[in-house]
């Protein structure tokens, strides 16, 4: 296991030290672990989003009028 070495402001520090004695945890570094796990169990999964699906939907309900990017700089 990796080591990890931080400065904590004392506003950090006490906070940390609440935590603790909230959740009954003896040690800062398992107070951290839980921290962040926890913390990244609320974060939600990043949407993928599907940007082409997009393209034409402000031209109203006529078809777009290129079908690619690249068909815009076209020349032809």
């Amino acid at each position: 296991m990796s080591q990890l070495n931080i400065q904590m402001t004392p506003e950090f520090e006490s906070k940390l030290r609440r935590f603790m004695a909230a959740r009954g945890i003896k040690t800062k570094s398992e107070a951290i672990r839980l921290a962040v796990e926890e913390g990244l169990a609320r974060t939600p999964e990043p949407v993928v989003m599907e940007w082409t699906t997009l393209r034409g939907k402000g031209l109203g309900s006529s078809p777009p009028r290129f079908e690619t990017n690249d068909a815009l700089w076209d020349s032809r």
